[in-house]
């Protein structure tokens, strides 16, 4: 009975290794046969994409032989499973995934040769990429169930094989005979596993070859993150060796921008055992990168154990460009439509139902384009009148395909006003669609206003002629207003600068009189020379703001026109020298000793005129000449001309050399300096004395400029009637007559307080200083002055309002005398001080011997 039983064991041991060694070979063919279909349905579908997205006829074919292998791996499979009751269920999903792609290609390629939109192009092509995630997921899952099954069958296997065992090795402790038996039927189970083993090492083998003969790049992972295989096409694409590739090799061919984001996404869904989607840029063999698709997943074995991942990638460039350029036309097109402004777009349907509405006509009707998009034309912009016409014209438009001309409209805008419009048309017709109708519509009511104004303006010009004035009665209140500005700010900055300036020169005129050293008493008067000349420039810019406002006049007095010549050419006659230059001057017999007119605005003139051709000569001699060329009873023009050896001047800088801030030379990098401003106020200058000035020169060859003023002749002048003192130091005189007599100066700035005080020391004056006006009036009030010298911009009180207190004490109408110490040099700013109460006005900066000059003045008026 034992034989028997171990017989019976035996057979039936066999029997079911059998068994499970033929659902083994089985499940691995269907397996197989699902894989290769895997391979050419991705082919089938990559390739329906790309020519539903390029319309590439190669594409298409290449799709269509692609799909009638997955037919038939189909076919393969369906016969496969009726052979098989094992894990034949799982093919079931599988299969019907594959029949959904060939369903939607087959719809993709039907429609897309019908014409498709830029957005039902994109459906398609969203609907695609999910069946075939979908299937590339039922595929994992269906290896996964897979592998289950094949270590289930492995199991089942092996423990058949350990009962058999058992039940042998207790025949063999009965029976010898049976225990041969038995080992012989051992030896049979383990040939059988050995060929289980090499049927599972040509399942792998025939995976290998599957992925090997596809277009997919294919990797796999260990769990140690590594990359331990890359099939053969990945390593065709790259054009590197499967050693180069693993590990962290293949990263060297990802795109530097690309890596970070690659790594980040392949690490997070690998701690979490996810699937992962990923596009980058991979280095292809001939050094292009090109835009790969990697979608990977989790790898389990038989018992459920995690071993890895598993990527398949494909190349999506031509996709991702398509898309790109689908992307960039289709912005192209909205920024044409939405950015301009000015042009108004709509779209409607057959039916007249609002499917797009741009910025511009946001703008025009006052409709957002939610509110007007699935609105009808009729119900929002069209006249309630034209309603009827609206709706028959554009029937017609939309039947013939042919739009009206354009034609000027009145339509209606969201709050019931009225636009006037040009409105153009365009009918859009897509096969197997509706036709639809654009409207192109430009606000012309500007326009219309124009002309509405125009005809007002023709019906009503006396009205518009009162109106006009009234404006331009407005613009000139607004011009003066500007102008007073002007002149304030200008005031500002002359006082501003002539404050600092007064520091200087006063400085500069003690330290001449401190040192004896020549190189020190040489750079003190260069000093002193720069300043005059900032000095001067000021004085230029606020004749130029005089000019401009009109308020530029002259005064009278007697004066000798010869003595003006003679101090010119003193006062320019080191400088002339320092450049080697001869100065000469020539005064006309018939010019009269004494003249009336403005001496220092004549003196101005020549100043600047002699200062030009200093500048302006590098050798020879400039010659000064004054002559009378008019004469009669009560006038003379006189004439000066200044001639010089120096660069000259073409016809062209003639033409506009008196014109405000040009020189001959304008660029910045000019040999000479200067502002432009003295020959175009010496030219308002000799129009106000009732003359002219001009030029005459050749470029090289040197100028003539010359001026002439109209001067009041003084009856039975014979000779020189200007008292001329010789010159003396006026300190000195000041000391010797008035030393002891007493002054109160008002002065808030620190510098100008200390250099005043030097100043005034040299006098032997005994002086008191106070820094504002209120304690200038204190002081007077308290004491007896003989003068008061007065700053007029001080802080607690102003200059003007301590000098106004000041009269109002008792006694002080009008003793002391004030005199205005002060950087406020314009024409009223003198007026203002003596109409407050002061009697004389000192500009700054302070010229020391003019100031020593007004207070031996005044010191003899007191006595």
């Amino acid at each position: 009975m034992l034989l028997i039983f171990i017989s019976l064991t035996a057979i039936r041991s066999q029997y079911q290794i059998s068994a499970t060694n033929q659902q083994l070979t089985q499940s691995e063919s269907l397996y197989a046969r699902s894989a290769d279909t895997l391979s050419n349905i991705a082919q089938h579908q990559s390739h329906v994409l790309s020519f539903l997205l390029t319309d590439d006829l190669r594409f298409l074919n290449t799709s269509l032989v692609a799909a009638d292998r997955a037919r038939l791996r189909l076919d393969e499979l369906n016969l496969g499973r009726a052979g098989n009751s094992g894990e034949t269920w799982l093919y079931g999903p599988f299969e019907q995934r594959v029949r959904d792609i060939l369903e939607w290609s087959a719809r993709t390629v039907t429609a897309s040769r019908s014409g498709l939109k830029a957005e039902d192009q994109e459906l398609l092509v969203r609907r695609g990429n999910e069946l075939m995630s979908r299937l590339s997921l039922g595929f994992d899952q269906l290896e996964s169930e897979h592998q289950h099954y094949i270590g289930a069958l492995q199991r089942q296997s092996d423990y058949v094989r350990r009962v058999a065992f058992l039940t042998i090795t207790l025949g063999m402790l009965t029976s010898l005979v049976l225990f041969v038996i038995v080992l012989f039927r051992v030896n049979h189970l383990v040939s059988e596993s050995q060929r289980i083993g090499r049927v599972l090492l040509e399942s792998e083998q025939q995976y290998r070859t599957l992925a090997d003969s596809g277009q997919a790049l294919i990797w796999t992972a260990g769990t140690d993150l590594l990359c331990n295989y890359f099939n053969k096409v990945w390593l065709d694409f790259t054009g590197r060796t499967i050693a180069q590739e693993l590990g962290n090799g293949w990263t060297e061919g990802v795109h530097p921008d690309d890596f970070q984001y690659c790594l980040d996404t392949y690490v997070q869904a690998f701690e979490k055992r996810e699937r992962f989607s990923m596009d980058y840029r991979l280095r292809r063999h001939d050094g292009e990168y090109r835009w790969i698709q990697d979608d990977g997943a989790a790898r389990y074995d038989a018992s459920g154990r995690f071993i890895g991942y598993i990527g398949y990638c494909l190349d999506i460039t031509e996709r991702r460009l398509a898309n790109e350029a689908l992307k960039e036309s289709e912005l192209r097109f909205r920024k044409l439509l939405n950015e301009v402004s000015s042009i108004a777009v709509q779209g409607y349907g057959a039916d007249l139902t609002t499917h797009y509405w741009n910025q511009a006509s946001e703008i025009l009707y006052g409709y957002s384009a939610s509110e007007a998009i699935g609105q009808k034309l009729t119900s929002l912009i069209i006249p309630p009148e034209m309603v009827g016409n609206a709706e028959k014209a554009i029937a017609e438009m939309l039947e013939t395909g042919q739009p009206f001309p354009a034609s000027e409209l009145s339509l209606m805008r969201k709050d019931g006003s009225r636009v006037e419009v040009i409105s153009s048309h365009a009918v859009v017709k897509v096969p197997g669609k509706a036709p639809e109708l654009f409207c192109i519509d430009i606000d012309i009511s500007p326009r219309k206003k124009i002309e509405a104004e125009l005809k007002t303006y023709r019906d009503h010009l006396e009205e518009l002629v009162v109106q006009r004035t009234a404006e331009l009665g407005a613009a000139t209140e607004a011009a003066e207003s500007a102008n007073r500005a002007k002149s304030t700010f200008l005031a500002n900055m002359s006082h501003e600068i002539r404050t600092p300036m007064n520091a200087i020169i006063g400085l500069s005129h003690l330290l001449r009189k401190e040192l004896a050293d020549p190189k020190a008493m040489d750079k003190l008067a260069k000093i002193n020379e720069a300043a005059q000349h900032l000095l001067g420039i000021l004085n230029n810019i606020l004749d130029i703001s005089k000019i401009e406002s009109g308020r530029l006049s002259t005064e009278e007095s007697e004066f000798s026109p010869a003595r003006i010549v003679d101090s010119t050419l003193a006062m320019l006659g080191d400088r002339a020298a320092a450049k080697g230059l001869r100065l000469s001057g020539t005064v006309a017999p018939s010019v009269p000793s004494s003249l009336m007119g403005d001496s220092l605005r004549l003196s101005q003139i020549l100043l600047n005129l002699v200062g030009n051709a200093v500048k302006f000569s590098e050798r020879g001699e400039i010659r000064v000449s004054m002559a009378v060329v008019e004469e009669d009873a009560q006038a003379v023009l006189l004439r000066i001309e200044v001639r010089d050896q120096g660069i000259g001047l073409s016809a062209e800088q003639q033409a506009r050399i008196f014109h405000a801030f040009v020189q001959a030379d304008g660029s910045t990098t000019r040999k000479y300096g200067g502002s432009g401003l003295g020959l175009v106020i010496s030219r308002h200058l000799a129009q106000l004395m009732g003359g002219e000035i001009g030029v005459e020169s050749r470029l090289g060859e040197g100028s003539t400029f010359w001026a002439s003023a109209r001067l009041r002749k003084l009856p039975g002048t014979a000779g020189e009637s200007a008292a001329i003192k010789d010159k003396v130091l006026l300190e000195n005189v000041i000391k010797a007559r008035f030393a002891g007599r007493r002054v109160l100066l008002a002065e808030d700035d620190p510098i100008g307080r200390e250099v005043a005080l030097e100043l005034l020391g040299l006098t032997g004056l005994l002086v008191d200083a106070v820094g504002n006006g209120k304690e200038a009036v204190d002081k007077v009030g308290a004491s007896d002055y003989a003068l008061v010298l007065m700053d007029m911009q001080m802080p607690v009180l102003g200059g003007l309002e301590a000098t106004r207190a000041i009269r109002r004490l008792p006694g002080k109408k009008t003793r002391p005398f004030v005199l205005a110490m002060t950087a406020n040099a314009f024409d009223e700013d003198r007026q203002a001080c003596l109409d407050a109460g002061m009697n004389d006005h000192i500009r700054k900066p302070v010229d020391p011997e003019a100031l020593f000059a007004t207070l031996l003045h005044w010191l003899e008026i007191v006595g």
